[in-house]
């Protein structure tokens, strides 16, 4: 006997047709590279952020539309990853992929193709709100944790070989945090933040904080942080670089700036700290890509109007410059006009910045040298 109210059998039949209309590898691609990894499955960037590239473990089987995480245990179907993706709870979720794929207007009652998404760029910029209220929590607690921490402090306020000559102001305007490893997860229980969104975020693991002895640079969207660097302080950690969390919602250049005199692209952390430091955010829109901003970079350079000038700061070294000239290529092809920036004595902005107003004026004559 069937004893299924009307509205239950309703949901049934929406959650039916979602499952039907939304693809699992469609719908993770929304979030993270999804590569062919045998059979019937795929590999899909791990939106838990407990596993590596090297040693992906985040599957989506195509054969029954699932995916299985084997870092964190985490599975189920279609609309389960819609809610890991986006910390959402299952409402959320199901609204968000029926108006995607399966109906276009939240009052409508007719049914309709919706062709899937062929690019992520728009849907990739949706943070929501809880997860940001956790990373702002993370930051925060950050900056304090290095306002107390003498030997970390130093390496970013010392000039010179040993330090990174990074002003007071700047690490305050950067919100510029360092992880003792310890003290994370009490400070998020204290802000009312579920330890289990900063475990899905990617801040706390079974091993303890992700971005232990690491200073932090959070990514801004606006006052809020929505991705964040960790960079190792100790030569032996590996990697030298980490970010969370994953997947492309939350990976984006760090920028500020308006792009009176055009648009200057650095790599890393320390170069863009040199370029605020500097203050050429007065005159310059300025980005630094992260070894990961660099879609969401050529997006937003590629929709500027008018179209700005580039000037691209990459490091000083073969690596470096084959990076530019393919930097620049793509953007060319989308009729930006780009300059590579040259410059003596520093591999790269972060290490101009170590040698204080010498550093800067380096950088001020390969500006002029280009006619910024």
């Amino acid at each position: 006997m069937n004893t299924r109210t009307h509205e239950e059998t309703r949901a049934h039949d929406v959650i039916d047709r979602i499952k039907a209309a939304a693809r699992i590898s469609d719908v993770a691609a929304q979030y993270g590279e999804v590569k062919p990894g045998g059979t019937e499955r795929s590999v899909c960037r791990c939106l838990c952020g407990q596993n590596s590239d090297r040693h992906p473990s985040f599957m989506l089987y195509e054969s029954d539309d699932h995916f299985h995480c084997f870092a964190c245990g985490r599975h189920g179907s279609v609309i389960d990853l819609v809610m890991l993706a986006e910390n959402c709870d299952l409402r959320t979720a199901i609204e968000t992929l029926k108006q995607r794929y399966v109906y276009g207007d939240a009052a409508a009652d007719t049914p309709r193709t919706v062709a899937r998404p062929a690019a992520p760029v728009e849907i990739a910029k949706v943070v929501s709100p809880e997860t940001r209220a956790v990373l702002n929590t993370a930051v925060a607690h950050y900056q304090h944790v290095l306002a107390g921490n003498i030997p970390a402090l130093n390496y970013l306020k010392n000039a010179g070989p040993d330090g990174r000559g990074v002003s007071v102001d700047t690490i305050t305007r950067l919100k510029i945090g360092y992880s003792d490893g310890q003290t994370l997860a009490r400070a998020l229980h204290g802000s009312g933040v579920n330890l289990g969104l900063g475990a899905q975020v990617g801040l706390l693991t079974q091993y303890g904080e992700m971005m232990r002895s690491r200073l932090v640079f959070p990514v801004l969207d606006g006052d809020d942080a929505v991705f964040m660097i960790g960079r190792a302080l100790r030569k032996e950690q590996e990697p030298k670089y980490l970010g969370l969390p994953d997947g492309l919602a939350h990976k984006q250049p760090m920028q500020c700036g308006q792009p009176d005199r055009g648009v200057v692209i650095v790599e890393g952390p320390f170069d863009y700290a040199a370029l605020v430091q500097w203050k050429l955010d007065a005159d310059f829109r300025l980005m630094a890509l992260l070894g990961v901003g660099h879609t969401r970079a050529v997006n937003d350079l590629t929709l500027m109007r008018p179209k700005p000038r580039v000037l691209i700061a990459l490091d000083q070294d073969q690596a470096g410059h084959d990076a530019a000239l393919k930097l620049m290529s793509t953007l060319t092809d989308r009729g930006i006009r780009t300059t590579i920036l040259t410059w003596p004595g520093a591999k790269d902005c972060g290490e101009l910045l170590q040698q204080g107003d010498c550093g800067k004026g380096i950088f001020e004559r390969a500006l002029e040298k280009a006619g910024a």
